[in-house]
């Protein structure tokens, strides 16, 4: 029998605690933590770390200086993670939770993700993951810092991709392996039953889903358009997987091999 082993995945959703939603933030006080700390567990860490981009991009405003200080985004499957530091130019401390009042930092292209917020001394870090399903260029790889209830953004963060992923086709269905998590396009809303990953030494890791979420609920999904087909759907992995020996991806029986471009 093959050795199969459980890979459970974590689902790619507004938190209704997260920082970006206006009032409904959740700040806490015990001090701050780097990107591996805040979102992946200590056997990641040290893959991230390699892919793990130094920004250091800020704008100032008329009252707050917000930084970009790191990210870990890999645009072709549309996963990331992104550390924001937000500090009051007059060095105080006493508005610093009522940024998200005015402000809103959010995914050019409308995507979900965990948003949580840190205070520590005169900084207030902002931590928000992506799921983005968009695939238009000009519509990802950026997040805006906009004023609420204005039009237009004041400005617009440019996130640096670097890239680790395999491409997989069956019958013009394209899924993208990444290390931090899978993206399925698809033709058509169909959620998949089953995501199993074949090895080039006939193991299996099969895919489910953690407790009390779906793999592909409405809010993973996504009209896209073009040519890869007009529906996206991301869920990211609990822990780094080690890709580079995976063969083919079987989702509800149809075995999706590698793409020789």
């Amino acid at each position: 029998m093959k050795k199969k082993k459980i890979i459970y995945f974590i689902i790619a959703l507004i938190l209704v605690c997260g920082c970006g939603a206006g009032a409904a933030y959740k700040i806490y006080g015990n001090g701050p933590k780097d990107i591996t700390e805040m979102f992946f567990d200590p056997d990641s860490r040290e893959y991230i770390k390699n892919m793990t981009i130094y920004n250091d991009e800020k704008i100032e405003l008329d009252d707050y200086t917000v930084t970009l200080e790191s990210s870990v985004y890999d645009s072709e499957v549309g996963i990331g993670y992104l550390v924001f530091a937000i500090q009051q130019n007059d060095g105080k401390t006493d508005n610093l939770n009522k940024f998200f009042e005015k402000y809103s930092l959010i995914d050019y292209a409308g995507g979900s993700g965990r948003e949580e917020c840190v205070i520590d001394g005169n900084k207030m870090y902002f931590y928000k993951g992506l799921s983005n399903t968009v695939w238009a260029p000009s519509a990802k790889d950026k997040i805006l810092l906009e004023e609420r209830n204005k039009a237009g953004s004041l400005y617009e963060f440019n996130l640096v991709s670097i890239s680790n992923t395999k491409k997989f086709e069956f019958d013009k269905e394209i899924v993208i392996l990444s290390p931090m998590g899978i993206r399925i396009n698809r033709d058509e809303f169909v959620k998949p039953e089953t995501v199993i990953l074949k090895y080039n030494d006939g193991t299996e890791d099969k895919v489910i889903v953690k407790e009390g979420t779906s793999l592909l609920g409405g809010e993973d999904g996504g009209g896209i358009g073009g040519e890869t087909g007009n529906y996206a759907y991301i869920a990211l992995f609990k822990n780094i997987m080690d890709i580079k020996n995976v063969e083919s991806v079987i989702i509800d029986g149809n075995e999706y091999k590698t793409v020789t471009e």
